[in-house]
């Protein structure tokens, strides 16, 4: 989020077992940061992957017995984004820091990430072995198998503003972790920051107490979700009409928590503390409404200027047909504005829809619902693909000050539509019910890879008609089949059409979705 992103597309594609997200952020309703599943192996290189960008950034907000750092509020800010596949945890880190140092003999004083599992969710106060562990990783060290401390493979990348970090655990270091979904643990996440010759400071997660190595009880709670993070952003169907409210009802529930990526140029030096211009969104539909809910952390909400891009606003950006192109197509490409406190749409140049705002502890909420009579331009149907940009205007002193986005880092979006990320409507939702996981399953095709016929097994939670989609991993739809109620398998065959590489296979029955990935080499 802090340095420059390559213009990225970012897709949710296709969730499999359902959950509910109860999530104003990155945690549910009991705290539990939910952690999404890996559809793709990223590159362990300290750059940030595409489907990284989809992945919620959890800050980092608590100082280690509330010692703040020295030398301001950039100084020592730190965010990070997990996610697993059968194989591996991943980690992303974001460190602010303007002194990288790493010149003590003592691992634990110079500037490192520590990551602590509970892997059983014991809560114990005191260290259990063979369930709970610290791994420490110093910046620099890449190699972490033979570290007293560190496991996993990793790559750092300085940044104007400091460091990123790349973190990759197999599940052969984890023997003690349960690599599947649902699987509930125990996690804690603690940046070490050394200045002055000792460590200076520690951000954390979720414990203000620097006994975290010592007591497990203080650790936050995880979860792993079978929700496959990809390149291309699932809009999933609203299963009820949200009340257009402000507040984030439980028709919300159905969407993931999607973050801001890119500060548009860079200019950091007009943001006036740590808890200043950073969002998340959420987008759902139905066949009457494309729906928006945003969370904005801002310290001065101003709308003073007559000019209403100036002011704190949403803007919303739609590419109808995902053209890509490079100047705004009348009937196809359109932005909208809504600025802080205005409510109703309609006979705004840019604005459509109704709207509510909610100001917040940290900032603004913002719910909005655009009737599909006002989008004529755009198909209400399971797997349109469209363009699609979001951006957040900031105003503090007398100008808009800074903007945030989705996916572009450039202030050309309202004239370049090839700068917006990749979406796509679908009918899958994300629900997790109380009760837990619905008992249905989705075996791995065999062979795998095949050439160019494979079978896909599955189980319903009871009898029903089986929908098989597969997609590509641009999300474009390469195949469907339908199986009569109480049959367990597919017989897909590839056929000479489709070449080799990796597909996505997602099987619906109601309200049951189940997706695996599978590799066709010919």
């Amino acid at each position: 989020m802090m340095r420059e992103i390559s213009k990225a597309l970012v897709l949710t594609l296709c969730l499999s077992l359902i959950f509910v997200v109860s999530v104003k952020a990155t945690v549910d309703a009991d705290g539990v940061l939910l952690v999404p599943m890996a559809a793709e192996v990223p590159e362990i290189d300290g750059e940030m992957d595409d489907m990284w960008l989809a992945v919620s950034n959890t800050p980092m907000l608590v100082y280690v017995d509330d010692i703040m750092p020295e030398n301001g509020w950039l100084d020592q800010s730190s965010w990070f984004r997990v996610m697993w596949d059968a194989d591996t945890y991943y980690l992303y880190g974001i460190v602010f820091d303007d002194e990288i140092a790493v010149d003590s003999p003592n691992s634990y004083e110079n500037d490192s990430w520590e990551i602590y599992f509970d892997a059983q969710n014991l809560k114990n106060d005191t260290y259990v072995e063979g369930n709970d562990y610290q791994w420490r990783y110093v910046y620099g060290e890449t190699d972490f198998q033979a570290g007293v401390f560190d496991y996993g493979t990793g790559a750092w990348m300085e940044t104007d503003l400091g460091y990123d970090f790349e973190l990759a655990i197999s599940a052969t270091d984890m023997s003690f972790f349960n690599f599947e979904d649902g699987q509930v643990y125990g996690w804690e996440a603690q940046v070490n920051e050394r200045d002055g010759g000792t460590r200076q400071t520690m951000s954390k997660w979720h414990s203000d107490s620097n006994d975290s190595w010592v007591n497990p009880s203080l650790f936050g709670t995880a979860q792993l979700v079978s929700f496959p993070i990809n390149n291309i952003m699932n809009v999933p169907m609203a299963t009820s009409a949200p009340e257009i409210d402000g507040e984030m009802d439980a028709a919300w529930d159905v969407a993931p928590d999607v973050p801001m990526n890119t500060y548009v140029e860079q200019d950091y030096s007009l943001l006036s503390g740590r808890n200043d211009l950073n969002f998340s969104f959420r987008v759902m539909w139905d066949a009457d409404a494309f729906y928006f809910f945003g969370h904005v952390i801002d310290d001065v909400i101003a709308v003073d200027s007559p000019n209403s891009y100036e002011n704190d606003s949403f803007e919303i950006y739609f590419d109808a047909q995902n053209l890509k192109n490079d100047t705004y197509v009348e009937g196809n490409d359109y932005q909208w504005r809504y600025v802080y406190g205005e409510t109703d749409f309609q006979a705004g140049v840019f604005d459509y829809g109704t709207g509510a705002w909610m100001e917040t502890d940290d900032g603004y909420d913002f719910e909005l619902m655009i009737p599909a009579t006002d989008m004529s331009f755009f198909n209400f149907e399971d797997g349109q693909v469209f363009g699609f940009e979001v951006q957040v205007n900031d105003r503090e002193n007398g100008a808009r000050e800074s903007m945030g986005k989705w996916i572009a880092d450039s202030n050309d979006s309202w004239v370049n539509p090839s700068l917006f990320g990749t979406a796509q409507l679908y009918t899958g939702t994300a629900v997790r019910s109380e009760s837990g996981p619905a008992k249905y399953d989705l075996c791995t095709n065999y062979p795998n890879p095949f050439n160019p016929q494979t079978t896909i097994a599955y189980e319903l939670s009871k009898p029903a008609q089986a929908t098989l989609n597969v997609y590509n991993l641009m999300g474009e739809k390469v195949a469907t089949m339908v199986n009569k109620a109480g049959e367990n398998q597919f017989k897909f065959n590839a056929g000479a059409d489709l070449t080799s590489g990796v597909y996505i296979y997602q099987i619906s029955a109601g309200n049951e979705v189940m997706t695996n990935k599978m590799m066709l080499l010919k």
